[in-house]
């Protein structure tokens, strides 16, 4: 049997002054970790055509679970880190040198994501939700609020870049403390203080930390972690943000099992404001012609926000309602976007991607 896999491998072993002992140890070695690849392979083949059932799964699960996993929460932190080293590992420093040559992307994002989003959101919620100006300001609070650190995973899942996505998520969150504060004044009237050094913090945790060991144990290895490797962390990846999804519902079942059928239009309110988000950075790429790697990262950017600084502010300075509007996007928000990435998104992922980290002169 190995003799006969050994004419699959060309180059693989040079025979001449080899012994047949090492000869055989040396092949059976070089199967057994083709075909683990091979399994691992067909594994993250199937784990992204079932992503679409993940975010629901996780949702419904952590709902159930509730109290009896709560004190597990504090791991959730971890989870993003796992979240963000796993995807920084197959990324090279050049690559965000490259974003920022070509800032189409990251423009495109300020504008659709920062001020076209949150203003046309905004209006549908208030045509909906018109004497209920608290749950209005709880999902203001989330429309002006930093990209979630999902948005990366997500961005990863359907073939998008990385360190766009990254160079985003940075970026935003040193944006939002001093942009959230005016956004909310004018689009709510009601003032916002935010501990921009608490923010800066949990940004350095959660992203540049993973993202610094995870591209600086890349470019040590001379790129082999990327190209060996990366395909085995791809997996935890999911994985990770499955649990994360847990233990962020199992948090707001109290709030959740409060709701009466009264409260039916900030459950709608919530699915317009996800979907009009995304639709907006979806279309903004589009009409732009900006590359599929980018369309694709700047969607779920402009998608997916951080609820939980939005919560822990609208629980800290507001009423009730303003949080009930929040916990409704931590139910929704992630299931949504895993629908429409899948809807929109999946029939491309066959299509050939345009390498955005070769710069071919254009502006992007």
């Amino acid at each position: 049997m190995l003799w006969r896999r050994m004419r699959d491998w060309p180059g693989i072993i040079e025979l001449s002054g080899t012994n047949e002992a090492q000869l055989n140890l040396e092949l059976k070695s070089h199967i057994i970790v083709s075909m683990l690849r091979e399994r691992v392979e067909s594994l993250n083949r199937i784990e992204d055509k079932l992503m679409w059932l993940v975010a629901p799964l996780g949702v419904v699960i952590g709902l159930l679970l509730g109290d009896s996993i709560s004190s597990a929460a504090y791991l959730g932190k971890y989870i993003f880190m796992i979240l963000t080293f796993s995807g920084a590992i197959s990324m090279q420093a050049r690559e965000f040198l490259n974003v920022l040559k070509h800032p189409k992307a990251i423009i495109t994002f300020l504008v659709a994501g920062k001020i076209v989003s949150p203003l046309i959101c905004t209006l549908l919620i208030k045509l909906i939700m018109p004497d209920m100006p608290e749950s209005v300001l709880g999902y203001i609070l989330v429309l002006t609020g930093p990209i979630a650190v999902t948005s990366f995973i997500w961005s990863g899942i359907y073939k998008g870049n990385g360190s766009l996505a990254l160079t985003l998520i940075m970026l935003d969150t040193i944006i939002t403390p001093f942009s959230m504060p005016l956004y909310t004044s004018l689009l709510s009237g009601q003032h916002v203080e935010i501990d921009v050094l608490s923010m800066m913090l949990s940004l350095v945790e959660l992203v540049v930390l993973p993202m610094a060991v995870g591209i600086g144990a890349n470019e040590l290895s001379g790129n082999k972690l990327k190209t060996k490797y990366s395909i085995y962390f791809k997996p935890i990846g999911k994985l990770a943000l499955f649990v994360a999804l847990v233990l962020n519902c199992c948090k707001v079942r109290d709030a959740v099992t409060s709701l009466t059928w009264s409260d039916w239009t900030i459950v709608v309110s919530a699915f317009i404001v996800v979907i009009v988000s995304f639709f907006i950075g979806y279309l903004a790429c589009r009409m732009l012609k900006i590359e599929q790697d980018r369309t694709v990262t700047v969607t779920f950017c402009c998608g997916l926000k951080n609820n939980t600084a939005s919560l822990v502010i609208a629980t800290s300075f507001f009423s009730s309602e303003a949080a009930l509007s929040v916990v409704m996007l931590i139910l929704f928000q992630q299931v949504i976007c895993s629908w429409l990435g899948t809807w929109i998104f999946q029939s491309r992922k066959k299509q050939p991607q345009i390498d955005s980290n070769q710069p071919d002169g254009n502006i992007r």
